[in-house]
């Protein structure tokens, strides 16, 4: 039994083909991992590297709406899985993983935070930073054309717990989100942590849009 058909069943999520397994091999080899330890810096954020896990595309796009929006909540596993993989020393280097929160509505609505599933599937659990609240409900930050639009968009909507305060200082963070684009909403979370007194942000991403 492969590692596909051990996670997901028979059937491709992607192309709806019968296939032993939930991904077929067509639509897996279709996605293009990045080198391991592959990253990006950014010198103008609040957070300096990405580590992204690959490009996205056609597939990575279908695997992550049915993932967040259809209820596929077991593709958790294999994404985790792929980040342990290639990034398993990266994240075990910082003394905190921040998964990106989401709104309490939207939260509830979906029946899960996308991110913080997948990092507890990975074994993560004791290492995630969650001391940190989205207050306000915004706009889909894909749906907004301009960066300026995404930065007002996601400007002072975070909020750390006073006790949170207190874990910042002097510790590293890995912010963890699913899709980044434009790094807005990863900049606006390391910016408190940034003001807080982290030693080290950077940002780990599914996919680099």
């Amino acid at each position: 039994m492969s590692i596909l058909n051990y996670f997901f069943g028979s059937n491709c999520v992607v192309c709806g083909k019968e296939s032993e397994d939930k991904i077929c091999l067509d639509c897996f080899n279709k996605i293009k991992f990045f080198p391991k330890d592959f990253y990006f810096e950014r010198k103008d954020f609040y957070f300096k590297k990405i580590y992204p896990l690959f490009p996205y595309n056609n597939i990575v796009s279908q695997l992550i709406h049915k993932y967040k929006f259809d209820d596929y909540r077991s593709i958790s596993k294999l994404f985790s899985t792929w980040l342990n993989q290639y990034f398993y020393e990266i994240i075990d280097s910082y003394d905190y993983i921040l998964p990106v929160p989401i709104h309490i509505k939207k939260e509830k609505a979906r029946g899960f935070n996308q991110t913080e599933l997948i990092l507890k599937e990975g074994g993560w659990s004791g290492k995630l930073f969650v001391d940190i609240k989205k207050n306000i409900s915004t706009k889909q930050q894909s749906l907004m054309i301009s960066d300026v639009g995404r930065k007002k968009n996601i400007e002072n909507v975070f909020e750390i717990s006073e006790s949170g305060v207190e874990l910042v200082k002097n510790n590293s963070f890995l912010i963890f989100d699913d899709v980044t684009t434009t790094g807005t909403t990863a900049n606006e979370i390391a910016k408190h942590l940034y003001f807080c007194g982290a030693s080290k942000i950077d940002l780990m991403v599914l996919s680099l849009a």
